[in-house]
């Protein structure tokens, strides 16, 4: 990939928006919507989800902020900094897709207007990482190979395990892609 100048201005603005994640979330605590956080908690405690505590979202949510928090020996704000990370890269994938689908005219103020929109992750939410992991998916799909298929399929599923819900919503988008993609051969590693 080159770097032009419209990928070091993504790059630029999203990596404001992680340092601005990080900085507000040292100052801001809000318990009830980061309370999402006890359920990775309680996993780290030994104790068993689905058994002895409600898994809120998707396990893969609790599974990568209980390893945030048991990397950080607890701090909350590994969190915040996960999130921040993911939502960065999420939003520089979109870019990425937009490159691809738009001409650079319209994708370099995509950016901006992200930023604009939604400047920081401000909650330890799943819908940060599911942003990361459907958009990854996303951008997959560009690629016509099958490893990427394949590829793209498994950052569908990820997503699916970090947002539950979403899990309804996918064999909608399988069978949009199948019928859209009449080629058997990718549509199986895209379902695999």
């Amino acid at each position: 990939m080159k770097f032009t100048l419209d990928i070091k201005i993504a790059i630029f603005i999203f990596f404001i928006s992680l340092v601005g994640t990080i900085f507000q979330s040292l100052y801001i605590y809000d318990s009830f919507h980061w309370a999402v956080i006890q359920s990775s908690v309680d996993f780290n405690n030994g104790l068993l989800p689905y058994k002895d505590f409600f898994v809120h979202y998707g396990p893969l949510h609790t599974l990568n902020n209980s390893l945030a928090l048991y990397l950080s020996n607890n701090d909350l704000i590994s969190a915040m900094v996960l999130s921040g990370i993911s939502f960065s890269l999420g939003n520089f994938l979109i870019f990425l897709i937009s490159k691809k689908v738009f001409d650079l005219k319209f994708s370099i103020y995509l950016p901006i207007i992200i930023f604009l929109l939604h400047p920081f992750s401000n909650q330890p939410w799943p819908n940060y990482q599911f942003l990361f992991f459907i958009s990854c998916s996303l951008l997959l799909l560009f690629y016509k190979k099958n490893f990427y298929l394949f590829l793209s399929g498994l950052f569908l599923s990820l997503s699916c395990l970090t947002y539950e819900n979403f899990l309804i919503i996918t064999p909608l988008v399988l069978v949009l892609y199948f019928w859209v993609n009449h080629h058997l051969r990718d549509n199986l590693f895209l379902f695999l």
